[in-house]
């Protein structure tokens, strides 16, 4: 069976795999040829999503994560008597919290939930409000590494994959930037990258007054960087829209961070000085 993913990509190595596996047809002047296509039924994985306090996750995304060496698979997902496809529209579940995925071809997979939720901000600047995503692995896992493994063959019909989104486990982790001299950094692109699972890295940015905050963050140890720091402000307006100017750059910067049980938000984050021209 060839992934739909295959198919679909530019990838010379996709192509490769998926000329493997079709037998060329020879056709010399007026004769005929005939092919036959045998089409094969793909494996589904259905379930419940639901949160830690027994409620069900309404309308959260879900994928099926191929873990084998075959690329990411491509299925259907259908929930709330909707259809949708992998890596076009995106796939939730309905009021009840149910999935099912289906079209998958045979392999293993790991069943990924994405929940965006809605967190009030803290402090000014951009920090009034912020959409958080979730990343969950079934059955509860927040890391890849650990997730449960599902082998599937063709017209394979897993049920019961359940999955639990712990919403105890996250964190907000939080703080401000400064200068080594001590003054505030209102500018910068921040990575907060996961040591156990460098697949897994949050992004943020510097608010402007100098604060910074990642939402739902499982507990582990993170190393934290920042990039194009620099202190800004308002320049004229034009047509389209409000402009800043750069009045001093700094360097990068890294730090480690430990995340335990609550939340963290007092790290304070140093850039050194550079001699880069605004």
């Amino acid at each position: 069976m060839i992934p739909r993913a295959d198919l679909l990509s530019s990838d010379p190595a996709a192509q490769q795999r998926v000329a493997a596996q079709i037998a060329p047809i020879s056709i010399n002047g007026t004769e005929q040829a005939r092919a036959e296509i045998r089409l094969e039924r793909g494996a589904s994985i259905s379930g419940t999503i639901y949160y830690d306090d027994g409620s069900p996750a309404q309308g959260v995304e879900v994928r099926a994560r191929s873990t084998g060496s075959q690329p990411s698979a491509i299925g259907t997902s259908q929930g709330g008597g909707s259809s949708f496809y992998l890596g076009q529209d995106l796939p939730r579940t309905d009021d009840y919290g149910r999935y099912r995925i289906t079209g998958l071809p045979s392999g293993t997979y790991a069943v990924v939930v994405y929940a965006t939720l809605f967190q009030p901000g803290v402090g000014g600047g951009s920090r009034t409000s912020q959409n958080g995503t979730l990343i969950v692995y079934a059955p509860k896992n927040v890391r890849l590494v650990d997730a449960k493994s599902f082998d599937l063959k063709a017209g394979n019909e897993l049920t019961g994959a359940d999955v639990l989104i712990p919403l105890s486990a996250f964190h907000a982790v939080g703080g401000s930037v400064e200068s080594q001299d001590g003054i505030t950094v209102n500018a910068g692109a921040l990575n907060l990258i996961d040591d156990a699972d460098k697949t897994h890295t949050y992004f943020a940015s510097v608010g402007s007054d100098g604060r910074f905050r990642f939402l739902y963050v499982p507990e582990g140890s993170y190393t934290l960087k920042i990039s194009n720091a620099s202190i800004t402000e308002s320049s004229s307006s034009t047509g389209h829209g409000g402009t800043f100017k750069i009045i001093q750059r700094f360097g990068d910067a890294t730090q480690s961070i430990a995340v335990q049980s609550g939340d963290l938000s007092t790290i304070v984050l140093q850039v050194p000085p550079t001699t880069a021209t605004p």
